[in-house]
C-alpha cells in the first residue's frame, strides 16, 4: 500500500546520518494491519463469503479443481483491477487443507489446531 507524499515524513526514521521514509506502508506500523484489512475488505468485497475469506490472510474455498480455478481468477482479477501484486513466495495454492486462525480448514470440517501459534 503507497503512502502519501504528505505523510511519508510521518514514517521517517535515520541510518548513519541519512533519513530514509518509507513509500509504501510497513506491517511494522500499529495501524498497517488495520489499514491492509480495510483495503482486502475494499477490494474483494462482493467476494467475501461466497469465494473466499480475508482476515490478513486471503484464503479461496471450492469444492472442485474447476471451482477453484474460477474463485482465483476472480480474486486475481480484483487484484490486477486495483494495481496490486502479490508476493509469490507468501502464496500457496489448491491445498486440501489449511492452518488458519488457530483452526485446521478442510474440505472435510473445520477443527481446532493441535499446534501451538
Amino acid at each position: 500500500m503507497g503512502i502519501r507524499e504528505e505523510h511519508k515524513e510521518l514514517t521517517g526514521f535515520t541510518v548513519l546520518s541519512e533519513r530514509y521514509d518509507f513509500n509504501r506502508l510497513p506491517f511494522g506500523f500499529s495501524s498497517s494491519p488495520a489499514n491492509f484489512q480495510r483495503l482486502m475488505d475494499t477490494v474483494l468485497k462482493t467476494l467475501v463469503g461466497t469465494d473466499c475469506f480475508v482476515f490478513i490472510d486471503i484464503v479461496l474455498f471450492s469444492n472442485s479443481a474447476e471451482e477453484h480455478a474460477r474463485r482465483l481468477e476472480r480474486v486475481l482479477q480484483r487484484f490486477d483491477r486495483t494495481n496490486l501484486q502479490l508476493h509469490p513466495g507468501k502464496c500457496v495454492f489448491a491445498q486440501p487443507q489449511v492452518q488458519y486462525l488457530g483452526f485446521v480448514l478442510s474440505g472435510k470440517c473445520v477443527a481446532a489446531s493441535t499446534e501451538k501459534a
